[in-house]
């Protein structure tokens, strides 16, 4: 059981949601679906509104940096919310794969990323009690969030996305 104290399927004045038979039992008996909603996070439940994170003037200075990208803007949101990879983890890989790709490649691939994310959060999370597994559509919501970050930050600097390079 769970913490839920509502009698009835309906408004949830605790968690500030509409909730569904589904999600009403989803509450009462599943200690994680009943934390995302106490952490605003949970199915119903409005996206925070995120501002995009400023760059760090060393990274802009890396050479052959694809910076913006939607890793990298990933990695800073985690890192700024306390969340570093663990050994052995394939969370920098899988960021440095998005930047090296590029926002259009990740655009045109979003649910392989979504999966990819889903199951390296399932494997971090086996090493931290911390953060519950995300949902995958908080996972969506995430890499919706960097991708538009990536362009907003790309319009605003010198760096070329990695598919606008010119060749050499």
């Amino acid at each position: 059981m769970t913490g839920c104290t509502c009698l009835t399927p309906g408004y949830c004045e605790r968690h500030k949601v509409v909730k569904n038979r589904h999600w009403f039992y989803l509450c009462q008996t599943r200690e994680d679906y009943f934390n995302n909603w106490e952490q605003g996070i949970g199915p119903g439940q409005p996206v925070p509104k995120m501002k995009c994170l400023k760059k760090d003037e060393e990274m802009r200075r890396t050479k052959g940096a694809h910076l913006p990208g939607v890793g990298s803007t990933l990695t800073r949101w985690f890192e700024s919310m306390g969340i570093k990879a663990h050994t052995g983890c394939r969370c920098k890989s899988l960021a440095a794969e998005m930047d090296k790709k590029g926002i259009a490649f990740v655009e045109e691939h979003f649910e392989e990323y979504v999966e990819k994310m889903y199951v390296s959060a399932r494997e971090w999370r086996q090493k931290s009690t911390i953060f519950p597994q995300p949902p995958k559509f908080a996972i969506r919501a995430l890499i919706r969030w960097a991708i538009s970050c990536a362009k907003q930050q790309a319009a605003n600097t010198s760096f070329k996305l990695p598919e606008q390079e010119e060749q050499v």
